[in-house]
């Protein structure tokens, strides 16, 4: 069974397993509510009739995803499972809205509670349920590295927050005689908007592209760079089109005396063992270095102290001279971080001043050629 048939039947288990849960427990709080006036229990379990129905997408979603590609989606259909995600939050988001509303005219025209013992069993059966459920979704959500998953089982386990201030507001009433059903509504619909938002972000941030993992990335780098003869890696890009559903791309930097036949075999060998030891399908370019030019490695590292003292997590790479009768141009990019303190221009001013500082000390005319790049993991 390949990996994406794993997550297809994983995702369809754990998707089945809370449609029937929510769905029980709908009827469950809606009989409860009706017999004891309860409007946070009702609202309460509309709330898991929202996540029956965020089930049901979730389910479609995994279906969807683990189609083939084909010639309308040569990268396969696992996007879609994102896509889901957002309709789950949509969803999650509206009965949210739907139950402030209901707890508000509550407020307003507060209802008689009957607070019964069978009322504090069935939602204590209700607590029982969402836990169990919320760990196993949770647990197979991280198996499987499913964001909607993982959302819905962190869903399950806020639900249970949100059943226990029902139960309060039940004892309050017992005890003091005093209504706070109304407000408990209130409190349970921010948790149900929360948990939409929360998903929203979640499904959101792989859609619009966000940096790969950091051992994922870390790893990549070290299969490369255990390569016979490679000396470094640079632009490592990494697109998810989906679980399962990885592609990457690196420039690898290879000396530039070495047989590129050779060099081409080991790099091919490295691309397969990335897909088989990662799943990801990668494509390497190299990049030939002259590592026995002392001249180009003395200024290398020179530009390195450079760069470095300008702001210590500056990277530079593809460094090049190329020398004239009047001058010698300097070319290398810059990888700009997010979040660098100091701005593109005020980087570029310090490389020229220093470089012209260099200029003045070798009694040679350089010139700095500099591309700002940006991380691209």
């Amino acid at each position: 069974m390949s990996f994406i048939e794993e997550r297809e039947k994983i995702g369809t288990q754990a998707s089945i397993a809370g449609i029937l849960t929510n769905v029980g427990l709908f009827i469950l709080k809606f009989i409860l509510g009706s017999m004891m006036g309860s409007v946070a229990i009702i609202a309460d379990g509309f709330n898991n009739l929202s996540d029956a129905a965020s089930s049901i997408v979730s389910l479609i979603g995994f279906k969807v995803a683990g189609k083939k590609p084909d010639a309308k989606h040569p990268f396969g259909y696992g996007r879609i499972e994102y896509i889901s995600a957002l309709v789950v939050s949509f969803l999650i988001l509206t009965t949210g809205l739907s139950v402030i509303k209901d707890s508000f005219s509550n407020i307003i025209k507060p209802q008689e509670l009957s607070v019964t013992t069978v009322g504090f069993i069935g939602l204590g059966i209700s607590i029982i349920a969402k836990i169990i459920l919320g760990l196993y979704t949770k647990s197979l959500g991280k198996k499987i590295d499913s964001v909607s998953l993982i959302a819905s089982g962190t869903d399950a386990l806020n639900d249970v927050i949100v059943t226990f201030a029902t139960i309060v507001s039940m004892v309050v009433f017992a005890v003091f005689k005093i209504n706070i059903d109304g407000y408990i509504g209130c409190i349970v619909a921010l948790f149900i908007i929360k948990a939409g938002v929360e998903v929203v972000t979640d499904a959101l941030g792989p859609l619009l592209g966000q940096p790969a993992d950091k051992e994922i990335v870390d790893k990549i780098e070290d299969f490369i760079l255990s390569g016979e003869g490679i000396v470094g890696v640079h632009d490592l890009v990494v697109h998810n089109y989906g679980p399962g559903r990885i592609f990457a791309s690196a420039h690898a930097e290879i000396p530039s005396n070495c047989d590129l036949l050779r060099m081409h075999d080991i790099i091919d060998q490295i691309e397969n063992t990335i897909y088989k030891e990662l799943n990801i399908e990668i494509t390497i370019h190299f990049d030939p270095i002259d590592v026995n030019n002392e001249k180009l490695s003395l200024m290398k590292e020179k530009i390195a102290l450079i760069v470095r003292n300008i702001d210590s997590t500056l990277k530079f790479h593809d460094f090049r001279m190329v020398s004239g009768h009047s001058h010698t141009n300097l070319i290398f990019d810059i990888v700009y971080p997010y979040g660098c303190k100091l701005k593109e221009e005020e980087i570029l001013q310090q490389i020229e001043k220093n470089i012209e500082e260099l200029s003045q000390s070798d009694n040679i005319q350089y010139f700095a050629v500099v591309k700002i790049d940006y991380p691209k993991t």
